[in-house]
């Protein structure tokens, strides 16, 4: 298939080819015109004029082709034209011996002139052929040409040298009378073989559209050059038509090697050019729309920096009108901490001709600040000179603030990670450990940094693979969270710990985030919290047995005192009933403590003999102990008192000697009890004891049991401890006795070894006024009477009953009522009927706190006692508030209950 610019060419060439093809068969096969052969058509002018145009076009070929080399100029030209050259001279020779020129160092001659015209031929035709096989690339190397020229000059100097000087060295070419000899025919057609081989060439690539142009005149002329060495063999003179129209024909051939070379040197690079100014022309419309476009600002500058226009973008990001930004001004834009900088640089890129390249601020009008990426790179022209610069800048406010936002965030994150209370690790998929905060590094004794490349197991455990249960080898394999507590054996502690997978998008696990707790004191509170409930489980127990017992208690007190009081002084129920008495009031003692040990009752403490109270515990203690226990005890009757709380006391003696039975129970042994008074001086053991000089009660409980170490006894008095098995004790018994030895001031020790025994030294500060006037003060008194009239409410009959019998017996008029609301109605129908009224608190319908409001509303200055078993809404104060008088507890002894009386009825303001 042709293309179209192919058959352009062809439909040119073609018919010319056609037409002297033609013209050459007419001549030679019409008798008329064959039979001007002979005849004297090529005059000398004819024939001067026939070469010199191919002198000529052969030295514009060579002329065009030289002078307008370039680096683009196809090797086949430069070929061609040096060839020409040396075809234009030999031609040139040629026609200097034409018959009838002037003599030419030798005479004009027909053969001469013919040596210079198959020289020329050959010459021609090889080069046609040279040509041919030639790559159609550029003739890169320009001083090769020289080489070129000088080869083919050589050759021609040669054969000149040849023809003018040894005309005997060349074969006989033309013959007076006879015509052309064979040789000169052979020369003839071995040059149209060789110019076969271009023809068919050429227009073969022609035909495919391969340098159609070039192909199609040069093979054109290499056709129409063998039609011209055709008609060279068939005349018989030099003057004849044949030689004539080879002549012809050879003009033809050098004009279409002229279009030719002409297109490709001359026509070809102007049309180029033209088209490449077209190109540059729409690529600066390209550009100038671009520019205006182009979401970066643009700027092109000369080669000393000077801006020589930005496009809307930049004015637009500078803040700053283009026409300003020309010259320097654009540094007017730059803001003022940036600008030196800027500018240096700016300065050093124009120096060296290297990329600018910078971050830096604009500082707009209207104070805004944009954060601009500028770059420019050198613009140099064709010879590698600097012309310019062209640049952009981009702007990155959103990207530097996002930036700062990160560094913030991440240096936020880096604080709160390092300030972690807990141990803190990031780690990767094999336990390495990627990051350490400063609470990893204090409780393993080194920096963070130090922990970074280690596995978590070798530098938390020292152990060389992962601990089992591990949670961060649990999360690896499943990429879930997972928890546990871990017990640390060397540090002694306890750690919750959590291992929390970070994942990517794809889900792939990238991270751990490893958290440990120490949860050491937590485990101890949670076991304080469990003791503590259960304690406030007992205590609510405590709270409704005392009051349900002291209710028991109060008729088996009362009673017994009114019968003791009753009976004859002889009788021998008395001390039955005294018995009785006493009893009940250890009874009601008990209750105290118990209510003492769980908190829900306030001590009061009076100057008491501990000896009596040491004794009592004992006589209790002694019936529980089994009889493999010996209870050995000495005991000063002569003690001073101490000020406290004779449940105090109690408690003290009983948990010290419940501590060393149990530390006997399976074996036996000896429990020794001695008290005994003691003077601490200055130089005695003060600093050990945290005593001040004084006087001491000192209570030794000792036992000969198992006895316990040092690291046990360094422990023995904190909460909740407890070397007994679990269920066996609340760890609460020598925490309490170290609680109330030093409430009261005193100081208790221990020394215990294993397999001999334990020995506790309780030291109490002795009360230090007189024992005779305590006793004194406790010397008992007539019980004071009264005659006032008395209303007793009481849910419980019996109770009622006693309070009736003890009252009656005191002298006053007593009206008992079982019913809250029928007391409410006695006294509304009545108020001023009643002296004083004494409620119980826990009633049904109305409490007595709440009978108590309703009779001071309607008589505000009523005397009313409160009496409980035990309540946890009332105490003292709160009763006080409700313009309650006395608050008493149960059970409520006869001489307590007279002297409260007096108080109220003779001193209503106390």
């Amino acid at each position: 298939m042709f293309s179209c610019t192919n058959r352009i060419h062809l439909r040119r060439v073609m018919p010319l080819l056609f037409g002297l093809t033609g013209l050459f068969i007419l001549v030679w096969q019409h008798p008329p015109l064959a039979g001007l052969q002979g005849t004297h058509l090529m005059e000398l002018w004819v024939h001067i004029s026939a070469e010199t145009f191919s002198i000529v076009v052969a030295g514009l070929i060579f002329a065009v082709t030289w002078n307008a080399y370039s680096v683009e100029r196809p090797t086949p030209l430069i070929v061609l034209a040096c060839g020409l050259l040396a075809v234009g001279l030999l031609d040139f020779g040629h026609m200097l011996s034409f018959k009838g020129m002037p003599d030419f160092f030798t005479p004009a001659d027909p053969e001469k002139g013919l040596n210079f015209w198959l020289a020329g031929r050959l010459l021609f035709a090889l080069t046609m052929v040279a040509i041919t096989f030639l790559p159609w690339t550029p003739f890169r190397h320009p001083r090769r040409r020289y080489w070129l020229l000088a080869g083919n000059l050589s050759v021609v100097g040669l054969i000149f040298w040849l023809a003018l000087c040894q005309p005997q060295v060349w074969p006989r070419t033309f013959i007076v009378g006879q015509g052309l000899t064979p040789f000169k025919v052979g020369m003839e057609c071995g040059v149209m073989a060789l110019l076969c081989i271009p023809a068919v060439f050429f227009l073969a690539q022609a035909c495919r559209d391969h340098h159609a142009l070039q192909a199609t005149y040069l093979g054109a002329a290499a056709v129409v050059t063998i039609l011209s060495e055709l008609s060279f063999t068939l005349y018989t003179d030099v003057t004849d038509i044949f030689n004539l129209l080879g002549h012809l024909y050879k003009i033809v051939a050098f004009a279409l090697i002229y279009r030719a070379v002409f297109v490709v040197s001359i026509r070809e690079p102007f049309l180029r050019l033209q088209q490449t100014n077209e190109q540059l022309i729409q690529a600066r419309q390209e550009y100038a729309i671009l520019a205006e476009l182009a979401p970066v600002g643009i700027f092109r500058t000369d080669k000393f920096g000077g801006r020589l226009y930005v496009n809307e973008r930049w004015a637009e990001i500078a803040g700053l009108p283009p026409a300003e930004a020309l010259g320097s001004g654009w540094l007017k834009a730059i803001h003022p901490e940036d600008r030196e900088q800027v500018s240096g640089k700016w300065e050093q890129a124009v120096n060296s001709r290297q990329t600018f390249r910078d971050e830096y601020r604009y500082q707009r009008p209207d104070g805004s600040i944009a954060w601009v990426l500028g770059q420019a790179k050198a613009e140099l022209d064709s010879n590698g000179q600097l012309v310019g610069y062209v640049g952009s800048i981009t702007d990155i406010t959103e990207r530097r603030e996002a930036e700062q936002e990160i560094r913030k965030a991440k240096e936020e994150w880096e604080r709160t990670f390092a300030s972690i209370g807990d141990i803190a690790t990031i780690q990767d998929a094999n336990h390495r450990i990627l990051r350490a905060n400063h609470r990893a590094g204090q409780v393993l004794g080194c920096h963070p940094e130090e922990l970074v490349g280690r596995f978590c197991y070798e530098a938390f455990h020292g152990g060389t693979e992962p601990c089992g249960g591990c949670p961060a080898m649990l999360a690896t394999n499943d990429v879930a969270i997972h928890t546990a507590e871990i017990v640390h054996e060397k540090l002694g502690k306890t750690f919750s710990v959590s291992a929390s997978p970070v994942c990517a998008q794809d889900g792939k696990m990238v991270s751990i985030v490893y958290i440990a707790r120490d949860v050491t004191e937590l485990k101890v509170l949670e076991g304080q919290l469990r003791q503590a409930q259960k304690m406030e489980a007992i205590g609510t127990l405590a709270g409704g047995i005392a009051h349900d017992f002291n209710n028991i208690l109060t008729p088996v007190l009362g009673y017994s005192e009114i019968i003791a009081g009753d009976l004859p002084a002889d009788s021998p129920l008395v001390e039955l009933a005294r018995d009785i008495l006493e009893a009940g009031k250890r009874a009601r003692d008990l209750v105290k403590q118990i209510l003492s040990f769980s908190r829900q009752s306030e001590q009061e403490r009076n100057p008491i003999q501990v000896q009596l109270v040491v004794k009592e515990a004992l006589k209790l203690l002694r019936s529980s102990l089994p009889t493999t226990i010996e209870i050995q005890q000495e005991i000063d009757p002569e003690c001073s008192m101490v000020l406290a709380d004779p449940t105090m006391i109690h408690q003290l003696v009983m948990n010290l000697c419940t501590n060393a039975y149990h530390a006997m129970r399976e074996a036996g042994g000896v429990l020794g009890v001695t008290l005994a008074e003691v003077e601490i001086g200055a130089d005695d053991y003060i600093t050990e004891l945290h005593l001040k000089p004084g006087l001491y009660l000192r209570l030794e409980v000792s036992d000969t049991g198992c006895g316990m170490p040092h690291h046990i006894v360094e422990r023995i008095f904190e909460p909740y401890f407890t070397t007994k098995v679990k269920g066996e004790g609340t760890g609460l018994g020598l925490s309490v006795v170290h609680g109330i030895v030093t409430s009261l001031g005193g100081h208790v020790t221990v020394y215990s070894e294993p397999d001999k025994g334990t020995t506790f030294h309780v030291y109490l500060p002795a009360y230090q006024e007189r024992k005779e006037k305590v006793e004194t003060a406790v010397t008992p008194t007539p019980l004071p009477r009264g005659h006032e009239h008395i209303l007793v409410v009481d849910d419980e009959k019996v109770i009622a009953d006693l309070m009736r019998q003890i009252l009656e017996t005191l002298g006053y008029r007593v009206t008992t009522c079982i019913d809250s609301r029928l007391a409410l109605e006695q006294f509304e129908a009545n108020p001023t009927g009643f002296d004083l009224v004494i409620t119980d608190m826990t009633m049904p319908h109305l409490t007595g706190a709440e009978l108590a409001q309703r009779l001071l509303a309607g008589r505000p200055k009523l005397p009313v006692i409160l009496c409980t078993g035990f309540s946890e809404i009332i105490n003292e104060e709160k009763a006080r508030a409700l313009g309650i008088r006395r608050l008493l507890m149960k059970p409520v002894l006869r001489d307590e209950l007279a002297r409260v009386l007096r108080q109220v009825f003779d001193h209503p303001e106390e």
